[in-house]
């Protein structure tokens, strides 16, 4: 009889094993890492600096220092150390920073549509933001990531905006690429389509204040666009 279970190698209680709680304990942790698996992030290669325990991720190519070699496994920060995790075939995953399910293929995460074999994809992507405004402009801290195809921008006001009688939203060198002179009242609302435009590096959205600086106001921000991926090695 193997002393682990087949699919999750849970660790059997053998008959006369001493210390059966530590056996135990240890297939319940492995059951908490991966079991209604939702991680923090993909796209680390290093650990983060301040993990909190019981937080996971799943380990990004190329890792380096306390993560080398586990490249695409499942790491879970418990009891103050990490402990990895290599994903089958068919495990799905929720990605918090991202907001999109992935599933294991053995070797690579993949989302599920319109992926193919190899990895390569191309999805609909729509990321936000809440952040204040000040001054005579405020750029985003969500991008367009680079070789993306832009759809449009939205924003609503969450926060009545003092200071300026009005604002663009648009891109570096297009201010009011999607929308210009727009109200500042809260629950005011714009939908910023365009035809669709690819962008080479990394964008973010800056909202320029019209009729004086801002002052105070708050804006949800969100980003809608085309996502490619290449084929993984």
């Amino acid at each position: 009889m193997s002393e682990t279970t087949s699919n999750l190698s849970l660790p059997y209680i053998l008959s006369a094993q001493a210390q059966k709680h530590v056996t135990h304990n240890e297939a319940l942790k492995t059951l908490d890492a991966v079991v209604q698996l939702s991680v923090v992030s993909r796209s680390l290669k290093t650990p983060p600096a301040q993990p909190t325990d019981g937080e996971r991720y799943i380990v990004g190519r190329g890792a380096l220092d306390g993560w080398a070699g586990q490249d695409s496994n499942l790491a879970a920060y418990q009891d103050d150390v990490w402990t990895f995790y290599p994903a089958k075939a068919g495990w799905t995953a929720w990605i918090e920073e991202e907001n999109q399910i992935v599933i294991s293929n053995g070797s690579s995460w993949i989302s599920p549509e319109n992926t193919t074999p190899f990895g390569a994809f191309t999805r609909l992507q729509t990321v936000e933001e809440d952040f204040d405004l000040s001054g005579s402009h405020t750029t985003s801290n969500i991008l367009f990531p680079s070789r993306a195809i832009i759809l449009a921008g939205s924003v609503v006001v969450t926060e009545t905006i003092s200071g300026a009688s009005a604002f663009d939203v648009g891109i570096d060198g297009e201010s009011s690429k999607f929308g210009g002179n727009l109200g500042i009242t809260a629950a005011d609302t714009n939908i910023g389509v365009i035809g669709p435009t690819a962008v080479y590096a990394p964008t973010p959205v800056i909202l320029s204040a019209i009729g004086g600086d801002f002052s105070s106001g708050t804006v949800h921000l969100v980003l809608h666009y085309i996502a490619c991926g290449p084929a993984l090695m």
